[in-house]
């Protein structure tokens, strides 16, 4: 089982995530 601390890290990671994925649907990065 996760510690609180690793998973506060995934929760943030996740959540970074989610947001790239939104901003960029088809996994394309902008230079």
């Amino acid at each position: 089982l996760l510690c609180p601390l690793e998973l506060e890290s995934l929760t943030w990671q996740t959540s970074e995530l989610f947001t790239a994925l939104l901003a960029t649907p088809f996994g394309l990065e902008e230079e």
